[in-house]
C-alpha cells in the first residue's frame, strides 16, 4: 500500500472484514492458501495525525490445481465391536500433479445407522485439516453393531470421495458357529420330567437324544407372558407386572426385533392360527396373542412393514420351500399344539394325551424344516416357556430346553443354570448381532454346547 502525507503512517489489515493479528505494515503477504481462503477480501486502514483512509477491499484468488483425495492408510481392517480400530484412517489430498496440499478440510463420514463407527468427537462425522504432506487423520471407534460398511472421505468442492472399507466383527464367546437361521419354538406349562424320558414325547426325546439338552435350565417366571418377553427382550416381570398375561401396553424397551433390524438381519413370527398376515390384535380361536411377545414390541406397532413379518404358521413350509427362510424365527403352536391346551375336537383330556398332540404337531411341521438342505448350518430351541404352576424353582421351574442343529454336540447334556435370557443372548450371537437385550448382555453364554 503506497501512502502519501504527513508520516509517521500506521497499517492495519483486515481479511472479510476482520483485523490481522500482527498485520500492521506497510504491505502484507499471506501464509500458504487453500481453496478455502478462495474470494477472501482484503483490506486496509491507513492512519496518520490527520486521520484514516481505507484501502481495497482487494479480492483473493486462488489458482490451485482441482484436488483429489485418496484413502492412503486405515482401509480393509476389523475391530471387535465397540473397540477402537488400531489404525487410524488417513486421506491425502493432492493437486493435480500429485503435490500434496496443506490446510485443505476433510469431512469423514460413517454411516448414520446399522454397522457404523464413532469418531473422536463422540459422532459419526468429523472433519480434519490436512498438514504440510497433505495428510488428514481420524481416530475411530467400532459401535455395538457386527457388520462390514464404508466411511467416506471428501473434500469441499471436489467430485467424489475416498472410500474406506471396514468392518465391525461381534464379540462372541468362542465355540459359538454363526448360522444362516436360528429358530425358537416355545411349548407351554410342563415340567423337565413332564417331557424328559416321556413315552407320550417319543418325537422330542429322540431330538433331545441326538442333539444337545440343557438339563438344568429354569423359567424365569410364572405366568407366560414374562418368560415370553425374556425370550426376546431380556426382562418379563418388570415389564408386565402383576397384570401378567393380562399385560396389553407396548414394549419400548430394547429388543430382538429392533436389534436384528439395526444389524441388517431378517426375521419372522410364525404364528399358528394368525388370522392374517400383520395381525397384531388379541386372541383369535386357537391363537394366544401372549404366546406372541413381537406383537407387543413399538417396533412392530408402529411399522407396517415390521408387521407384516407376524404371519400365519403355514408360511414356514413355503418359505422352506422358496429358499426364503428369515435370519430369525420364533415359532408359535396354536394353543392346541403347544402342549397348553387339549388336542383341537377335545373338551377334556389327559396331560399324556396334551403331551402327544404336541409331539406329533413337532413330528409333522418341524421335521421338514430339520430336513431341508437351509437348515444345515441352522439352530433350533425347542423350549418349554414355564413348568407347572408349583414348580416356582427360579422364579418359573424346571424346564426342558433342546438345542438342535447339524453344529452342536451330538448326545450331549449340560448340567449349567440357564434361563430365557441365555437363549435370547445365543440367538443373538449365532447371528453376529451385538446387542443384547436386556439380561441377555450378562446371562451365562451357552458355548458349551459347540464343539
Amino acid at each position: 500500500m503506497a501512502a502519501t502525507g504527513t508520516s509517521p503512517f500506521t497499517f492495519q489489515w483486515s481479511k472479510n472484514g476482520n483485523s490481522i493479528n500482527g498485520a500492521t505494515s506497510a504491505t502484507y503477504t499471506t501464509p500458504a492458501t487453500s481453496s478455502a481462503d478462495d474470494g477472501g477480501k482484503f483490506s486496509v486502514v491507513v492512519t496518520n495525525s490527520a486521520g484514516s483512509a481505507a484501502g481495497g477491499p482487494a479480492t483473493l484468488t486462488v489458482n490451485l490445481s482441482l484436488p483429489s483425495v485418496a484413502a492412503t492408510a486405515g482401509s480393509g481392517q476389523s475391530a471387535t465391536v465397540l473397540t477402537a480400530f488400531v489404525t487410524d484412517l488417513e486421506a491425502t489430498v493432492a493437486d493435480s500433479s500429485g503435490n500434496p496440499i496443506a490446510n485443505e478440510v476433510v469431512t469423514f463420514t460413517a454411516p448414520s445407522s446399522g454397522a457404523s463407527a464413532s469418531f473422536a468427537n463422540g459422532t459419526n462425522a468429523t472433519s480434519e485439516t490436512t498438514d504440510g504432506i497433505g495428510v488428514a487423520t481420524a481416530s475411530l471407534s467400532a459401535n455395538n453393531i457386527a457388520g462390514a460398511y464404508v466411511v467416506t472421505a471428501s473434500v469441499n468442492g471436489v467430485a467424489g470421495s475416498a472410500n474406506f472399507d471396514l468392518t465391525n466383527v461381534a464379540s462372541q464367546g468362542s465355540g459359538i458357529p454363526q448360522f444362516s437361521h436360528v429358530f425358537v419354538l416355545v411349548e407351554e406349562n410342563h415340567s423337565f420330567t413332564d417331557v424328559i424320558g416321556s413315552a407320550n414325547m417319543p418325537y422330542l426325546n429322540s431330538l433331545a437324544s441326538a442333539n444337545s439338552l440343557a438339563t438344568q435350565y429354569y423359567a424365569d417366571a410364572h405366568p407366560s407372558l414374562p418368560n415370553y418377553f425374556e425370550l426376546t427382550v431380556g426382562a418379563g416381570t418388570s415389564i408386565t407386572g402383576t397384570a401378567g398375561d393380562s399385560f396389553n401396553g407396548v414394549v419400548t424397551q430394547d429388543n430382538v426385533v429392533r436389534a436384528l433390524t439395526n444389524a441388517g438381519k431378517t426375521w419372522k413370527a410364525y404364528a399358528e392360527s394368525l388370522p392374517s398376515v400383520g395381525y397384531l390384535g388379541g386372541d383369535s380361536g386357537a391363537y394366544l396373542q401372549h404366546h406372541d411377545p413381537v406383537v407387543y414390541f413399538s417396533d412392530v406397532q408402529q411399522s407396517s412393514s415390521q408387521a407384516d413379518n407376524v404371519v400365519p404358521f403355514t408360511q414356514l413350509a413355503a418359505d422352506v420351500a422358496n429358499n426364503a427362510l428369515p435370519d430369525y424365527g420364533f415359532i408359535v403352536p396354536n394353543v392346541n399344539d403347544d402342549a397348553h391346551n387339549c388336542p383341537a375336537g377335545l373338551s377334556s383330556c389327559t396331560d399324556a394325551q396334551k403331551l402327544a398332540a404336541a409331539d406329533q404337531w413337532l413330528s409333522a411341521n418341524i421335521a421338514p424344516l430339520l430336513a431341508s438342505t437351509a437348515f444345515k448350518n441352522s439352530l433350533l430351541i425347542i423350549v418349554f416357556d414355564e413348568s407347572e404352576d408349583s414348580d416356582t424353582a427360579y422364579g418359573g421351574g424346571h424346564v426342558a430346553c433342546i438345542l438342535v442343529s447339524p453344529l452342536v454336540r451330538s448326545g450331549y447334556q449340560s448340567t449349567t443354570l440357564y434361563q430365557h435370557e441365555s437363549t435370547l443372548r445365543l440367538m443373538m450371537e449365532g447371528l453376529g448381532v451385538a446387542d443384547l437385550p436386556g439380561a441377555a448382555a450378562t446371562a451365562p453364554d451357552m458355548t458349551e454346547f459347540f464343539p
